[in-house]
């Protein structure tokens, strides 16, 4: 941060943070950085990068707080009760992250999520999508209509921020379908190439760039 203090707008402290194991609220990920600096490792990064770059905006960043369900709706309670803690403990935070690694599986919980991000926004936080795209590992095969359901995922998932607070920044994790992580993790048991992302294997925009084009026409 010190070489790059005054060039780089906005950085990324921490990186989901919350437990993955979704069932006790207010756990904390397991980590070297737990381990050994103990819960407040998150306020000490935080009060660290501040230091060396007061002008910057700091932001915590986290997934799997969108869809339908009680693990969610979980998920969403830890972040809220993580960010009003480090707020009520002077933590220079200034923005959430909201990775928006969609299960496509699932419905996105429209109302929990835009009530989350009203949340945030009363606290005085910026609302950042970070890591944009869409598992489709268990959406059907033929492409219109995987293509379609993709895009009708990112297009609730970003309604629901809109409805509450207009986003920072919106973030894809990639561009085109050639370059994706999605497949080490959530290969189709069809055999068929995941389709994640707004641009396909040939670099030809899908249904998933219009929605998010179309979303950030609003933020401009």
């Amino acid at each position: 941060m010190s070489r790059y203090r005054g060039k780089i707008k906005t950085w990324h402290v921490v990186n989901e943070p919350i437990d993955d194991a979704r069932g006790t609220l207010g756990a904390l990920r397991p980590s070297v950085w737990l381990q050994y600096l103990g819960p407040k490792y998150i306020d000490m990064s935080f009060r660290l990068a501040h230091r060396v770059d007061p002008a910057a905006e700091l932001v915590l960043n986290e997934y799997d707080i969108e869809c339908v369900g009680a693990a969610f709706a979980t998920r969403r309670q830890a972040l809220l009760m993580l960010v009003r803690d480090l707020l009520a403990r002077g933590v220079p935070l200034h923005g959430i992250g909201l990775q928006g690694h969609i299960q496509g599986k699932y419905e996105i919980d429209e109302e929990g999520l835009s009530g989350f991000v009203s949340e945030i926004k009363s606290l005085g936080l910026s609302v950042h999508v970070t890591e944009l795209d869409v598992i489709d590992k268990d959406l059907p095969g033929p492409i219109a209509v995987r293509d379609a359901l993709v895009a009708a995922r990112a297009h609730d998932f970003l309604h629901a921020i809109f409805a509450a607070a207009r986003p920072s920044v919106i973030a894809t994790w990639g561009i085109t379908d050639n370059y994706t992580w999605v497949p080490m993790w959530n290969k189709r048991e069809d055999g068929m190439p995941n389709r994640p992302l707004p641009l396909d294997g040939r670099y030809q925009p899908k249904p998933l760039w219009a929605v998010i084009d179309y979303f950030c026409r609003k933020a401009a």
